[in-house]
């Protein structure tokens, strides 16, 4: 495992985290997160080659859980510049408050995040694996 590559990598997590919390992607945020991992996959199959689905895993496992937490540690901030999100946390039932909602979702961003990104790096391996063997395109 290139676990610098993929502490590195996790670093796009802390920077979507705070343009989410600033308000800069706002409904651009899944097509940016998907760029992101393209890109992370496409360099983790270059760099790293070999288990690529766990290299990409681990990556967005870990970038999806550190934007979580930053939009929670810095949740007033983030509701005030996402009235979207302000407005969906309103109502949340059974006195459950939002920082404790957000906290709770932390997981959950980071495993869609890493199981996304997975399946991005094994992909990314196969077509650059592909353009890389001799014979390829022949």
């Amino acid at each position: 495992m290139n676990w610098r590559a993929i502490l590195a990598l996790s670093g796009f997590g802390f920077a979507m985290g705070l343009a989410s919390v600033w308000g800069f992607v706002g409904k651009l945020e899944l097509p940016l997160w998907l760029a992101i991992g393209v890109f992370c996959g496409v360099w983790l199959a270059r760099r790293s080659p070999g288990r690529s689905f766990l290299h990409g895993f681990c990556v967005g496992l870990i970038a999806g859980g550190i934007a979580a937490l930053v939009q929670t540690s810095l949740l007033d901030t983030y509701l005030a510049h996402n009235p979207d999100s302000a407005a969906d946390v309103k109502n949340l039932p059974g006195g459950l408050t939002p920082r404790l909602f957000f906290l709770a979702l932390a997981p959950f961003a980071g495993l869609i995040n890493g199981v996304v990104f997975g399946l991005v790096g094994a992909v990314a391996a196969m077509v650059v694996g592909r353009r890389g063997s001799p014979g390829a395109g022949s």
